[in-house]
């Protein structure tokens, strides 16, 4: 590189092909749109504080731009950043002190530098898969409250994330290399929840000191256990016994006793004072499926939908109830409501439904214009001859008039599509007739939904008819 100044807007330095950017030739403009091209040369990177104390408060950064040095655009008043796509590398403290409050950062950058972002007013924070680490203060002193990790994760350096606001953290599961959360990581910041991937070995000093955590939930083994007696390994990592100190609220700490190891282990100190006086410790607990409930009290525990059989018959009191079951009564374990030669409980194991379906007149299909406008009859008030002319499919099961309005009936409440207490065929029918239809989306929910409805959206309508669709 060599420097070259004959354009009388920028300051560069340029190979021959590509441009290395050093800054403005005179005053910056407040709003600075860096150009992908300078007397024809491609501009592929900016140098070290090229645009430093600027007064910047908006900047464009062309796709071009495949490296942003140490400082380059620190201290100034940026309130939006979007990264070009395929950008390699950024620099220390790039873009510290200025006011971004989103940054979705891509995955093409591998490595996200010491206090890159530091100081500045994100609030949100997306990082691209594709990202191994983040450094020491990268986002250090922000306002971040959601904030998603990918899998590629490896290491998460000190005081990453320290000083922030964070309520909501997911890191998404699968990562395939050891991964590190260093000291101060999560340090001084609003965690009630958090769920730490398989892959994660290392867990260092004081990493979530200072949050408000209820529940943590480890998905692999335990980080440096040194095994027990009776078989368990040892593993490899560390967790260090500062690492959740002052969370005074966590109470639940959940592993899967198989197939990780190192569990439970010993304590975890959750509060403690200085010196020697012993903190409160709490023993981590069996929960497979995560889902709040510790297996030796879970009678589905490896089920996350289901933790109560109040009348031990296998099924769950919940599903029991949203069927027309009693969860006290242990005989209805073997009834037949849909007279299908299916037993609840049978049917619960296979995953059907016990009390109807929309497949009204039993052959085997869904239809919308046989099932469906049966449904739709049904809830008009027709029955004998009206409901069942000309909607019967030829190859039903169930063809007269009595055993279609015993179906219909059958179906209860879960006939109430928007749920909003009423069955109603002005709602309730023409969703079903729709759906039946395949339509989905805005067009499957648009004027055929309740004012009072607790079900308002396509995703939850359609959730709820899958349920009155099992497998045939």
């Amino acid at each position: 590189m060599f420097a070259d100044t004959a354009n009388a807007e920028w300051l560069y330095a340029h190979d021959g092909l590509n441009l290395s950017l050093n800054g403005c030739s005179q005053s910056c403009p407040t709003k600075l749109e860096i150009p992908t091209q300078i007397n024809g040369k491609s501009v592929i990177s900016v140098s070290e504080y090229a645009f430093n104390s600027q007064g910047l408060t908006e900047l464009t950064i062309p796709e071009s731009v495949l490296s942003i040095a140490r400082s380059s655009f620190s201290y100034n008043a940026i309130t939006s950043l979007q990264l070009p796509s395929q950008i390699q590398s950024i620099g220390r403290a790039a873009f510290s002190g200025n006011k971004l409050s989103y940054l979705e950062v891509p995955g093409s950058l591998s490595s996200i530098a010491d206090e890159a972002f530091y100081g500045n007013e994100l609030i949100e924070v997306d990082i691209g898969e594709g990202v191994t680490t983040i450094k020491y203060g990268a986002f250090q002193k922000n306002t971040i409250q959601k904030l998603s990790l990918p899998s590629s994760v490896e290491r998460l350096g000190m005081y990453a994330f320290y000083d922030n606001n964070i309520t909501e953290l997911s890191w998404t599961d699968g990562g395939t290399a050891d991964a590190w959360i260093e000291e101060f990581a999560f340090k001084k910041n609003s965690l009630i929840k958090f769920t730490i991937p398989s892959n994660v070995t290392e867990i260092a000093g004081e990493a979530f000191v200072d949050n408000n955590l209820t529940l943590v939930t480890f998905l692999g083994n335990r980080p440096g256990s040194d095994g027990d007696s009776i078989g368990d390994p040892m593993t490899k990592g560390y967790m260090d016994n500062s690492a959740f100190l002052n969370n005074p609220e966590l109470s639940s700490i959940f592993y899967c006793e198989s197939p990780q190891d190192g569990w439970p282990g010993e304590r975890i100190r959750v509060k403690s004072p200085n010196g020697d006086i012993p903190g409160i410790n709490i023993l981590p607990k069996s929960d497979c499926d995560f889902d709040g409930i510790i297996d030796e009290i879970d009678s589905f525990p490896e089920n996350a939908l289901y933790s109560q059989d109040s009348d031990s018959d296998g099924m769950p009191d919940a599903w029991e109830t949203k069927y027309g079951l009693d969860p006290n009564d242990a005989s209805d374990a073997t009834s037949d409501q849909d007279n299908d030669g299916i037993s609840a409980i049978d049917e619960f194991l296979a995953g059907t439904i016990p009390s109807g379906s929309l497949d009204i007149d039993g052959n085997g299909q869904y239809d919308a214009l046989t099932d469906g406008l049966l449904l739709l009859r049904g809830m008009l008030g027709l029955d004998s001859s009206a409901l069942v002319t000309g909607t019967i499919a030829s190859d039903a099961a169930f063809t007269e008039s009595a055993d279609i309005e015993s179906r219909i009936a059958t179906l209860g409440v879960l006939a109430d599509i928007d749920g909003n207490g009423t069955i109603d065929a002005l709602t309730d029918g023409l969703l079903t007739l729709r759906y039946l239809f395949g339509l989905e989306g805005d067009t499957l929910i648009a004027g055929v939904v309740a004012s009072d409805a607790t079900r308002t959206t396509a995703v939850d309508i359609e959730a709820h008819l899958k349920t009155l669709m099992p497998a045939l």
